[in-house]
């Protein structure tokens, strides 16, 4: 079973299994499914895909692509945009640093969401559905004007009294 192991001062912490064809990574809880409480890591920072290889139908590829972040997504101290992952392959988000183990691709092959096509098309829905999120993020917020009493002022200054 493929996972990313998350570590803090050098000891393995949180390991986060590999167990569906996309995983999104970013700061936000809500949205993604690795979510990381670090300043360092963008709200959608990156993606972890797993494919089926074109030409050997058994064998799974894994994919991580960095979303545009503003920190980068860094393999081996490599920046990346995207990236086939090895085994202990060492991956950084922001500060986290994630070591990325696979073993055993076959048992992935069990596993109901990587049989037959619809990984592709799942896949693909995921790209699409992380498109249109980030196309919403980039548009500015439309807001209702707000009334400001005639007695608020805004000034640099402050009153001493």
């Amino acid at each position: 079973m493929a996972e990313l192991i998350q570590y803090a001062n050098g000891v393995p912490g949180i390991r986060w299994p590999v167990d569906k064809p996309v995983l999104l990574i970013g700061r936000c809880a809500e949205k993604n499914d690795i979510w990381l409480d670090d300043a360092f890591v963008s709200k959608k920072h990156a993606r972890l895909i797993v494919k089926r290889h074109q030409a050997k139908r058994d064998v799974l590829e894994f994919f991580l692509e960095d979303l545009e972040s503003t920190n980068h997504t860094y393999v081996n101290q490599d920046s990346i945009g995207q990236y086939q992952l090895q085994h202990n392959d060492v991956v950084m988000i922001g500060k986290n640093k994630f070591v990325f183990v696979c073993e055993d691709v076959k048992e992935y092959l069990s596993i109901e969401a990587f049989k037959g096509e619809e990984t592709e098309q799942i896949e693909k829905a995921y790209h699409v559905q992380a498109e249109l999120e980030i196309e919403e993020e980039s548009q500015p917020e439309l807001s209702s004007p707000t009334l400001i009493s005639p007695k608020a002022r805004f000034s640099r200054r402050i009153n001493i009294y």
